[in-house]
């Protein structure tokens, strides 16, 4: 359906991420809790790296902000006692890494 629409490759790609972001949280939810708020502010921080980059974007102070929103939401998990240290960093770290994945496996696809 994303195909249809004639919107910039690199939103497309976060959507698509945030998907599997989804379905990975799923999966790994049914044996072991893991943060998803943590997932999705890693998912865009993984994102907005490809992007700078990839595409050579000038977009520092934006990752900045993000990486402050990220210790925020973190410790706000942390502070309510929802998640314990490890589920929040392995929700932050699965979530770049999706998103890091995605744009990378598309940036060599367009090389190839």
């Amino acid at each position: 359906m994303l195909s249809d629409f004639n919107i910039w490759p690199a939103v497309k790609l976060f959507v698509l991420g945030g998907g599997l972001c989804i379905l990975m949280a799923a999966l790994i939810n049914l044996r072991w809790q893991i943060s998803t708020h943590m997932m999705g502010i890693g998912g865009l921080i993984g994102a907005l790296l490809a992007i700078c980059f990839f595409m050579q974007l000038p977009i520092l102070t934006a990752i900045c902000i993000c990486f402050i929103v990220a210790g925020a939401i973190g410790f706000a998990r942390l502070a309510i006692q929802a998640h314990t240290p490890s589920q929040v960093y392995i929700g932050f770290f699965v979530g770049c890494f999706i998103h890091l994945t995605l744009f990378y496996l598309a940036q060599m696809m367009i090389l190839v």
